[in-house]
């Protein structure tokens, strides 16, 4: 099986019979039509979309190769040290395990339906014997990348229209459903908009978290700017989006450069003043671009058995690679899915500027002149009964303590834990 005598030899013992492994859960009968490709150091099954690759070798080289199952990819850490495990050492012969499911063995359990959409991945580190390496708070993450499965959808045309007078931003919706995913928000400006583009003008979209997003530095989270003639996104890791699962807003507007009468100002947020120019945003009551809008959300789980759910917890999402791959980083080895879902952005979204204001009422008046005459009548009263009780300060004598009775009382005087020790007191 090559040059590496004792350790092919090794992948092959522990494989070839198909339940030594353990890796088949003992069913070798269940793969109607499986196929061996034998590498250097590696074994691999495959039937009926589902595969399992074993491979085995010392700890400093199997960890620094990408290990490969189906459309998984699975990265360690650089380093042995990384794994932050006193069971393997740069020596130690280990085995990589991996098991690739086509169709999510769990994806009946309550969580699943929101959460998940992809496949799953069993990924787990051994000794030769099979016996499972525990590896839990790894020092660096651990890279897994696959098909999140799901549908993208198309991106969402919105034809601008005219403004309120209050308004500066076109604002959308979208609505969540994964908790502690990523998000990726997409503009793409139409062709036949890109022939109004000004040289003074900028267009920019701010989203907000469960509010109406504006340009002031406290009304929005975040902010990009649009290049108006290729498409843009903006990157929200999950680490960034923690507990943030609900309905987002996006607000996109037009900045112009120069001042005139159809602009209104802000104050330029501190990380975009370049110096000179003022510190002011100028912002058109109009829009004349139209544009196309898309948001993706990415999420990493694992599969906890004795709950029988999903969960997130220690896992985040990595950089955005493309409408159907997910990449996840985590401290752990497990089982592990993912879920790539593009929520609904409406066309049109409307909301009412409503000022509060309360009616002009002469009743409203009449109604606290009452209340302050009656506190000052009953005050008036509580003093005046005051000054008049009589008994106020006395004493009184109980029923059941006549002045002439008679007390008698006992004084116990201890002195001391001395046999037959006396006291010259005169009580």
């Amino acid at each position: 099986m090559g040059s590496r005598g004792n350790e092919t030899g090794t992948t092959t013992d522990c494989t070839s019979n198909g339940s030594s492994d353990g890796e088949s859960n003992g069913d070798s009968g269940g793969y109607s039509r499986a196929r061996m490709t034998t590498l250097s150091d590696s074994v691999s099954y495959e039937a009926d979309g589902n595969m399992m690759v074993v491979t085995v070798g010392r700890a400093d080289e199997v960890l620094k190769e990408n290990h490969m199952c189906t459309d998984w990819t699975i990265v360690f850490p650089e380093k042995v040290e990384y794994l932050n495990t006193e069971s393997i050492e740069n020596g130690t012969l280990i085995r990589v395990s991996l098991i690739c499911y086509e169709t999510n063995p769990y994806a009946y359990v309550d969580n699943a339906d929101v959460l998940v959409s992809s496949g799953a991945l069993s990924a787990s580190l051994k000794t030769l014997q099979g016996i499972v390496i525990d590896v839990n708070q790894t020092t660096d993450p651990i890279s897994i990348t696959g098909r999140g499965g799901g549908k993208p959808s198309g991106t969402t045309l919105m034809i601008t229209s005219d403004y309120e007078s209050y308004q500066i931003l076109d604002v959308h919706t979208f609505h969540t459903v994964q908790w502690n995913s990523s998000v990726v928000v997409e503009m793409t400006p139409t062709v036949i908009s890109t022939k109004l583009d000004d040289a003074q003008t900028e267009l920019w979209a701010f989203v907000g978290f469960q509010r109406l997003p504006g340009p002031h530095e406290e009304d929005h989270d975040f902010r990009f700017k649009i290049d108006k003639s290729h498409k843009s996104s903006l990157f929200i890791s999950s680490w960034d989006l923690f507990n943030r699962t609900g309905l987002f807003y996006v607000g996109v507007g037009v900045r112009s450069l120069v001042s005139d009468e159809d602009t209104v100002e802000y104050p330029i947020p501190s990380s975009e003043w370049r110096g000179g120019g003022g510190r002011r945003w100028r912002w058109r009551r109009y829009l004349n671009y139209d544009y196309r809008m898309r948001a993706i959300t990415k999420g990493c789980f694992f599969f906890v058995m004795n709950a029988e759910r999903w969960y997130s917890s220690g896992l985040r999402t990595g950089v955005y690679v493309g409408d159907k791959t997910i990449q996840c980083l985590t401290y752990h080895m497990t089982y592990y899915a993912g879920g790539i879902y593009t929520p609904e952005v409406p066309t049109d979204f409307k909301y009412h500027y409503v000022e509060q204001t309360f009616p002009k009422s002469c009743l409203v008046l009449l109604a606290i002149l009452l209340i302050v005459c009656h506190q000052g009548v009953v005050c008036w009263m509580a003093n005046r009964h005051s000054k008049q009780d009589q008994s106020k300060g006395q004493l009184h004598v109980m029923a059941d303590n006549h002045p002439l009775d008679t007390y008698k009382y006992t004084i116990v005087i201890d002195t001391g834990f001395k046999m037959f020790a006396t006291t010259d007191s005169e009580v």
